[in-house]
C-alpha cells in the first residue's frame, strides 16, 4: 500500500517493502559501526564538553559521561571521553553535544601518551550520536558482532563503506523538506529539495535535486540540520519516481554538512 503526499516541490512515496528493505541495510551499517568499536555506551554528559579547536580544523570534545547503558564491552559507572571530529565551523559543530545531553559513543581505548582521557572515538564521523531508544535496542540486538582486528584511525574506511553504498553523493542547501511521515513509531520519511552546491560522486541534471529521505529515530527528536537553509551531505540511489533520488540507509544517509567530510569524500571518490 503506498501513501501518496504532494506539494507544489514534493511528492512523497511510502512503500512497507521498501521500509522493510531499509531496516535491514540500517542492520548492516550498526553491524559496521559495532565492528570498530570495542566499547559503545549510553549515558549522560555529566561535565564538558569543551570544544578546544586546533590548527588542522579539528574540534577535541573533552567530556565525562555517567553510563547509563553499555551496550557492549565493559565500563566504569563514569567514563573520561577525548573525541576528535574534523570540523571547521561553528555551523558543523554537532548541536546535541552540550552538558546534561544524553548521547551514544561508539569507543576504544585512549592508549597514546598525548591522551589524558581514558577513551577517545573509534570513528571521527559516527563516534558521537544522540541519544535514541531505537538505536539502543538495534545495537544491543546486535552487540554480539566482534570488532575488528584493525580499527581505523582517520575515518577512511568509514567512507569508504559509504561509499560502496551510493551511487550519488552531493552536498547543499536545503530549500524545501516536507513534515515527517512515519510508517511506524521509527521509521520515518521526508521529502525534500536541495540546490546542489558540490557533487562528491555520480551527476545530476541542474542544480536542484528532490530525495527521499527516510531515516530510523525516535519521534520528535528529529536532528536540527534536519531543516529548511541547512547544508547537508547525501548518501543516494536513484528512483524510478518522483523524489528523483532515496537514502541509502536510515542511518547514515543523510549528514548534517561538514567541509571536512565532504574534502575526504572527494579524494576517496577519485581512487
Amino acid at each position: 500500500m503506498a501513501i501518496l503526499y504532494k506539494t507544489c516541490v514534493v511528492i512523497i512515496i511510502l512503500c512497507l517493502p521498501m521500509v522493510a528493505a531499509r531496516a535491514e541495510d540500517g542492520d548492516d551499517t550498526l553491524r559496521y559501526y559495532l565492528s570498530m568499536s570495542p566499547l559503545v555506551v549510553s549515558g549522560e554528559i555529566v561535565q564538558g564538553p569543551a570544544c578546544a579547536s586546533t590548527e588542522l580544523g579539528v574540534c577535541e570534545y573533552d567530556f565525562s559521561v555517567k553510563v547509563a547503558k553499555t551496550l557492549k564491552g565493559g565500563a566504569r559507572d563514569e567514563i573520561n571521553v577525548c573525541l576528535s571530529r574534523p570540523q571547521d565551523v561553528e555551523s558543523e559543530t554537532l548541536a546535541f553535544m552540550k552538558k546534561h545531553s544524553r548521547v551514544i559513543l561508539f569507543l576504544k581505548e585512549a592508549r597514546d601518551f598525548k591522551t589524558t582521557r581514558g577513551w577517545k572515538q573509534a570513528d571521527p564521523w559516527f563516534s558521537a550520536q544522540p541519544a535514541s531508544e531505537l538505536l539502543e535496542r538495534s545495537l544491543a540486538r546486535l552487540a554480539h558482532f566482534p570488532a575488528s582486528e584493525k580499527v581505523g584511525e582517520n575515518g577512511d574506511d568509514t567512507l569508504r563503506y559509504y561509499k560502496s553504498r551510493a551511487s550519488l553523493v552531493v552536498s547543499g542547501e536545503v530549500r524545501e523538506i516536507s513534515p515527517a511521515t512515519y510508517a511506524d513509531d521509527s521509521t520515518c520519511t521526508r521529502s525534500m529539495r536541495v540546490k546542489v552546491g558540490r557533487i562528491m560522486r555520480g551527476g545530476v541534471q541542474g542544480d536542484e535535486i528532490t530525495a527521499s529521505v527516510t531515516r530510523l529515530e525516535d519521534k520528535a527528536q528529529a536532528p536540527a540540520f534536519l531543516a529548511k537553509g541547512k547544508r547537508v551531505i547525501l548518501f543516494l540511489r536513484e528512483r524510478n519516481t518522483d523524489p528523483q533520488y532515496e537514502t541509502v540507509d536510515p542511518w547514515f544517509g543523510i549528514q548534517q554538512g561538514n567541509s571536512n567530510m565532504e574534502a575526504s569524500l572527494d579524494e576517496l571518490y577519485a581512487e
